[in-house]
């Protein structure tokens, strides 16, 4: 069985903001620009992050077009 990546801890490490807005669900995660070209690793926490807390906040994604919108949605199916 494949080891859980350690979302938290890989978030820290890449110097994004973390803050739970629930016990149980909601997470607010800053410091990714959803307009750039995400590589494997951000993807992954974004992906495990949404798997443990279902609902994820980004914040600041004023210059996210549309077509940037799509193409990083696609990363997840």
């Amino acid at each position: 069985m494949p080891q859980q990546l350690d979302w938290r801890s890989a978030a820290a490490a890449r110097g994004l903001k973390v803050t739970d807005l629930a016990e149980r669900i909601a997470t607010s995660i800053e410091g990714i620009d959803l307009s750039d070209d995400l590589d494997a690793e951000i993807v992954s926490i974004v992906r495990a992050a949404c798997v443990e807390r279902t609902l994820l906040l980004f914040r600041g994604q004023e210059k996210l077009t549309p077509s940037q919108f799509l193409t990083f949605a696609q990363r997840f199916g």
